[in-house]
């Protein structure tokens, strides 16, 4: 690439790419699409509908990081930042996504840490794993630009998703220090046409909760505060994102502020009967339930460290909001504004069964539970802190069913997994799994679809049976990852790839878009041998 063109880019993002949203208890960065960019960086990516660029960057130094926690600035040691922007912190920029939209995402690596691998996932969503698409293989370094192809199919489904850096072996100490953010793909049609449900849909919060540290019970959040109109109803997208490495579950809950009773609270609402909000769950792991939102009120959950989760949420008075039993950040309640009655998670606004309302499913969604799975279409899958199946990560292996030896994963198929007990988070790229355990796997509710499964041991039963799941290999074939999401258990090993036969893939070129010192993301074969 000549220094005219790469001058191009620079100039361009500049002006097009750098914007502050004003949001409750700090500034939230978006990236901005820009439509035009596309055909201006070149014939190759003309075709794209829109393109966009993000940068990874340097802030404080991780000895210092532990005192930026509490920060305002929310300084990262390692991070993502918009080009035009000083600010490197996490969580990184917002990403915002249309269903039935290709993206040109062009990812440069890290100038002041040349020597880092930088790479993209974007986690939870249903897209190409291959080629220059989705592949945990590739990496930038330096001032290097790569290339990410990403088309959103257009009956994804909208959700809250993220995005983080997948550099084996380099995965833990990216992400501990800061390099992960939120992204959202727009709803489009999501299964109700009440205007109630649709305005609540848009009236939304982001909150982000991460232990950086690793430590338990040492949770951040990403906003201060929250601003909430009194009776309102909100839909909450939370993200929270752990590295705690010997424990994968956490509890978010929402109570009183510490220092006071419900005895001291103003009971001008009956819906203080509930605390001091009433929550719902309307998504996980940016899936809609089958039927929103859950009947069920809750005011605390147990999530694993990749767990996103929508709430349908009103308050009637402060909040603090609590990861790993000690605050993190708070609801504030605005009691001048009068609430907007006609927004509702219900259809009617009618507060019972009869106001709930079934979520459109895209075929990779649709309830498996009736179906018929093949014989060599089921598999044993044991995560372990450095293994999977006893296997550890290999780039010229792949893993194989060894419950049937002579049997493939392919494209179409709904397979059935038996997930064995353990202290591992169970994460799939690209193919979500539906819970179809009687009565569910520990929290996570029969039926529903998840991206991540932790399935915790019980040493008071050994004998505890595995967690049945299924997916289906729609849209997508070539590599899935699948690994521990502990990603310091992913460094160690704890990875592998599946080979989908038979599947539309997703072409290598282009990729590269600045490349100093060649070869520079060179496409890795596929791996043909069975790990061993």
């Amino acid at each position: 690439m000549n220094m005219a063109r790469m001058w191009f880019i620079t100039a361009v993002f500049l002006g097009l790419a750098h914007q502050i949203i004003a949001s409750s208890g700090g500034d939230e960065e978006s990236l901005q699409w820009s439509k035009d960019l596309c055909s201006q960086l070149g014939d190759e990516y003309a075709n794209l509908d829109y393109c966009g660029e993000i940068i990874g960057c340097t802030g404080a130094d991780s000895k210092e990081k532990g005192r930026y926690l509490r920060n305002s600035s929310r300084s990262s040691a390692f991070g993502w930042r918009l080009p035009g922007s000083s600010t490197c912190a996490w969580p990184g920029p917002l990403i915002r996504v249309e269903r039935g939209t290709s993206y040109g995402l062009f990812v440069k690596g890290n100038v002041d840490k040349a020597s880092w691998n930088y790479s993209m996932h974007l986690h939870g969503l249903h897209i190409s794993s291959m080629g220059n698409g989705d592949d945990v293989r590739r990496r930038v370094a330096g001032s290097d630009v790569i290339f990410y192809n990403v088309t959103i199919p257009a009956d994804h489904m909208g959700g809250t998703y993220w995005y983080h850096t997948h550099s084996h072996g380099q995965s833990y100490h990216e992400m501990k220090n800061g390099a992960f953010g939120m992204l959202i793909v727009e709803d489009g049609d999501f299964g109700s046409v009440d205007a109630g449900v649709q305005k609540f849909m848009q009236n939304e919060q982001h909150l982000v909760v991460t232990n950086l540290l690793g430590l338990p019970g040492k949770f951040e959040a990403s906003k201060t505060h929250l601003e909430f109109v009194k009776d309102e109803w909100y839909r909450l997208r939370v993200l929270t994102m752990s590295l705690d490495s010997h424990q994968g579950v956490h509890t978010l809950s929402f109570d009183h502020p510490v220092g006071t009773s419900p005895d001291s609270m103003s009971m001008t609402s009956p819906l203080e009967a509930h605390g001091p909000c009433e929550i719902r769950t309307i998504a996980h792991d940016g899936i809609l339930k089958f039927k929103v939102p859950s009947l069920k009120e809750q005011n605390s959950y147990t999530l694993n460290g990749a767990s996103r989760i929508d709430f349908a949420i009103r308050c009637t008075s402060e909040a603090d909001i609590i990861a790993g039993g000690k605050p993190v950040s708070m609801i504030k309640i605005d009691n001048e504004s009068f609430p907007d009655k006609s927004i509702s998670p219900f259809e009617g606004g009618i507060e019972s069964e009869s106001g709930t309302w079934s979520s459109r499913r895209p075929y990779y969604l649709r309830d498996l539970r009736n179906e018929i799975v093949n014989s060599g279409d089921s598999w044993t899958i044991k995560m372990g802190e450095h293994d999977i199946n006893g296997y550890g990560y290999s780039t010229s292996e792949r893993l194989c069913n060894d419950d049937h030896p002579n049997s493939k994963f392919i494209y179409n198929h709904v397979n059935e997994w038996y997930i064995k007990p353990s202290m591992h988070p169970v994460h799939v790229h690209v193919h979500p799994m539906q819970v179809v355990s009687e009565g569910g796997c520990d929290d996570y509710e029969e039926g529903e679809f998840f991206d991540t499964i932790m399935y915790r041991n019980d040493y008071k039963n050994p004998r505890k049976p595995p967690c049945k799941v299924r997916l289906r290999f729609a849209d997508f074939g070539g590599l899935t990852a699948i690994h521990c999401h502990m990603p310091q258990h992913e460094d160690q090993g704890a990875m592998g790839v599946i080979f989908v036969e038979d599947g539309p893939t997703q072409p290598d070129y282009p990729r590269v878009y600045k490349c100093t010192t060649p070869p520079c993301d060179e496409p890795v074969d596929i791996p043909l041998v069975c790990a061993k």
